[in-house]
């Protein structure tokens, strides 16, 4: 699948700047809102900021992140760090490209599967006669139109100490806010269900995780 990098770009920006149902409305009619365009925007994501992190900890290992002299950042050594990232840290880039994606696709299940069963009784057909509280791919590329550039912008803002405290709080309720345009957009939920759903699909999903990292725990213990 080629990656249109203008036609990106402008979905992000727009949706970042302009946000609202009707933004949302006009972005699920795409024929590019599928699962696929999600997953390549979330793998995308996830490799940039794992190789800033890699490139920051290759430069300036006495640094911890927050902390990137950027006066300091000189071309020949930010090439010469670069070109060792992949021959050096091959599963580091793996894990972190694949950890996104896999993270992204349960989390939006949840939320979907919830706002789906929310909307059995809401049923819209679209003009293809298509059931619209049953796309997924389409709910996870609304999702993936803000998550993927809010992760980069997050990971930068985090090298700042200064602002990284405030910026997490604000970005963290900006993509609340995003979460549900998106979630009313697509399931037409009255706002109470919408709520229900953001409130109850990350709880579902911190819970879920919790208890398999309790066995995956009880049995590496065990062994």
């Amino acid at each position: 699948m080629a990656i249109d990098l203008r036609a990106m770009l402008q979905t992000w920006v727009a949706v970042l700047t302009r946000p609202g149902v009707d933004v949302f409305e006009a972005e699920r009619l795409k024929p590019s809102a599928t699962l696929s365009t999600a997953l390549v925007w979330t793998v995308l994501a996830g490799a940039v900021t794992t190789l800033l992190d890699l490139l920051h900890a290759q430069l300036y290992p006495s640094y911890s992140m927050g902390m990137w002299p950027f006066s300091s950042l000189m071309p020949a050594e930010f090439l010469a760090a670069w070109e060792e990232i992949p021959a050096r840290s091959q599963v580091h880039i793996l894990s972190g490209v694949l950890t996104a994606p896999a993270v992204f696709v349960v989390s939006v299940g949840v939320q979907h599967l919830i706002a789906s069963q929310l909307g059995m009784d809401r049923i819209r057909l679209e003009p293809s006669g298509e059931k619209r509280f049953g796309k997924f791919g389409r709910y996870a590329y609304l999702n993936a139109t803000f998550g993927a550039p809010l992760s980069i912008i997050a990971f930068l803002l985090n090298l700042a100490p200064i602002l990284n405290c405030l910026t997490s709080l604000i970005l963290g309720i900006y993509q609340i806010v995003l979460v549900y345009y998106a979630t009313r957009a697509e399931y037409r939920l009255p706002r109470g269900r919408v709520i229900f759903v953001i409130l109850a699909g990350p709880i579902l999903v911190g819970g879920g995780g919790g208890v398999l990292s309790g066995i995956l725990y009880s049995s590496g213990s065990v062994g």
